[in-house]
């Protein structure tokens, strides 16, 4: 391994019996270590020696002395005799996702109404009474062999599901996927939040309303959806049930085929004891922490600081 000398200059306050190292840094990475990007950046290696779990949050960690906070840790935890490894890589991101969750994914089950006439006005609220409406396995539609439940040949489906989430502080990315022909509009716990073939955001649309271009499935020849990140600080997430409601329409009423297959995927901070692995057709890679700054080869000052 290529390592230049580095200075370092570690500082940090006991809190009780908590302490962290900085336990390796490299500046000339070559093709050691890679980032999620396929790059090989500057790293710094962090080492939790102690019994107990140290909390990171707030943490400053710095080439610059004078800048003790240049870059803060987010909400994280380093376990007993574990590393943490930071990007040192001028990247500045803070979403780490150390494991995946599909939380929704192909064959689960849902609440759908076929579109032959509307569904109640408050279809997509989480308080909606949705007592008419029948349950099956995604996908919904007919016409192309990719739905596990037939809806005859309609305009419009309508899908509906509760799912949980214990710990919402502690999921740093939301991913949404849907297979879909030929538009749609999605919502999570009642806020739309994407759209496609169906007009100008936040507008309503009738049941039977024609989208406004074709799109085609992609499961059923051999391709996967495009994956739509939803912002969590528009749409957060609530502790215990959340609901993803969906419509999807066709593009006119003698259509050869209807598809609706919805993927919903949890990124999370901290690995959770029980998971469910993600489609493996979506390659996701883990999410690793980035500084917002570089280290010279020349020689640097790394400064680690606590909150206090």
């Amino acid at each position: 391994m290529s390592c230049n000398k580095l200075f370092l200059l570690f500082f940090y306050s006991l809190l009780g019996a908590q302490s962290i190292q900085l336990n390796e840094i490299v500046s000339s990475n070559g093709s050691i270590l890679f980032d999620e990007d396929g790059d090989s950046p500057d790293w710094i290696e962090l080492y939790n020696p102690q019994e107990e779990t140290v909390d990171l949050s707030g943490f400053g960690l710095s080439d610059d002395p004078e800048e003790l906070s240049k870059w803060t840790f987010p909400e994280i935890t380093v376990d007993p005799g574990s590393f943490l490894v930071v990007f040192a890589s001028d990247k500045d991101r803070t979403d780490l996702v150390t494991q995946w969750d599909a939380v929704i994914d192909w064959g689960d089950n849902w609440l759908y109404w076929p579109g032959t006439g509307p569904p109640v006005s408050n279809w997509a609220q989480p308080n909606a009474n949705l007592a008419g409406w029948s349950t099956g396995p995604s996908g919904f539609g007919y016409g192309d062999n990719d739905d596990n439940t037939s809806t005859g040949s309609v305009m419009s489906v309508f899908v509906y599901k509760t799912f949980q989430v214990t710990d919402p502080e502690n999921v740093s990315k939301l991913l949404f996927h849907l297979d879909y022909d030929d538009g749609y509009i999605a919502y999570l716990n009642g806020q739309e939040f994407a759209r496609r073939n169906m007009g100008a955001p936040n507008t309503d649309v009738a049941f039977n309303q024609q989208t406004t271009g074709l799109h085609e499935a992609e499961i059923y020849t051999g391709g996967f959806p495009e994956p739509l990140w939803i912002d969590l600080s528009e749409f957060p997430l609530t502790g215990g049930a959340n609901i993803l409601a969906i419509e999807v329409h066709n593009y006119n009423s003698g259509s050869s085929d209807l598809s609706c297959i919805p993927f919903l995927t949890l990124g999370y901070r901290t690995e959770q004891e029980t998971v469910r692995p993600p489609n493996g057709n979506m390659d996701l890679p883990l999410i690793s922490l980035h500084t917002n700054f570089k280290i010279s080869s020349s020689g640097e000052t790394i400064v680690l600081t606590d909150d206090q």
